[in-house]
């Protein structure tokens, strides 16, 4: 089945550079105690990107 898929573009998003991802540590932690948004960027590429993102207010 292919359930899982769905949570993995649930905690994924495109960046302003193709091909850096940000991953959402906290998305699938429904339980987890009060925490700042947390967030892993992928940069697949040899060189250094700036990558540009809003912020969420909570």
């Amino acid at each position: 089945m292919g359930n899982h898929i769905a949570l993995l573009g649930a905690t994924c998003k495109k960046m302003n550079v193709d091909a850096i991802v940000r991953w959402d540590c906290l998305k699938t932690e429904w339980y987890h105690p009060p925490a700042y948004p947390t967030y892993l960027f992928h940069n697949p590429l040899r060189t250094a990107e700036t990558v540009v993102f809003d912020q969420p207010i909570e």
